[in-house]
């Protein structure tokens, strides 16, 4: 009995937390879309085709479901630098995974996705009042202080492959 009213209080708090985060405030409406930047090399050359494969270190992005598939152990990174150089980007992608089978119970996958940009100028003077930024906007960077933002999500999926045979009754196929 007291799994029961554990499994519910469980359920309740998750789903609060999701109406919350959801509603609340109209500041945040882009919190997250970072996490809409494709992750691997291969799956991004694919497309959303790739959640048919999805059969790499980029599954739990993809398809979670497809960390099944894959046998052993993996480690997966990537780095991109998003809108610049390679030396000198505007901000920077770093997605790392460790992702291992078990035998029969099926796969577990943890992953850490990173979006940080450097170098944004602190500007107090500039306020909110539009007619401020605009005047405002031409501001010179000498001495100002610089300040970096940076979002994480970590991610940590459970996959397993169930596999059924059905036989039709057909002599040479199952």
């Amino acid at each position: 009995m007291n799994r029961k009213i554990l499994f519910q209080f469980i359920f309740l708090l998750s789903l609060v937390s999701q109406v919350n985060g959801q509603i609340g405030l109209n500041k945040a409406r882009h919190a997250g879309s970072y996490l809409e930047i494709p992750v691997g090399i291969r799956a991004a050359g694919l497309g959303t085709a790739f959640v048919a494969v999805a059969d790499d270190g980029s599954a739990f992005h993809w398809n979670p479901a497809g960390a099944a598939l894959t046998k052993g152990k993996l480690i997966s990174t990537e780095y991109s630098s998003l809108y610049g150089t390679l030396s000198d980007p505007l901000s920077t992608f770093i997605h790392t995974g460790f992702q291992m089978e078990f035998d029969k119970l099926g796969a577990v996958s943890l992953n850490w996705v990173r979006l940080s940009v450097d170098d944004i100028p602190f500007l107090l003077e500039v306020g909110n009042d539009p007619d401020t930024r605009k005047t405002g906007s031409a501001l010179s960077l000498n001495n100002r202080s610089f300040f970096t933002n940076s979002q994480d999500a970590f991610y940590l999926t459970f996959s397993r492959n169930f596999t059924q045979v059905i036989d039709f009754g057909w002599q040479f196929f199952k």
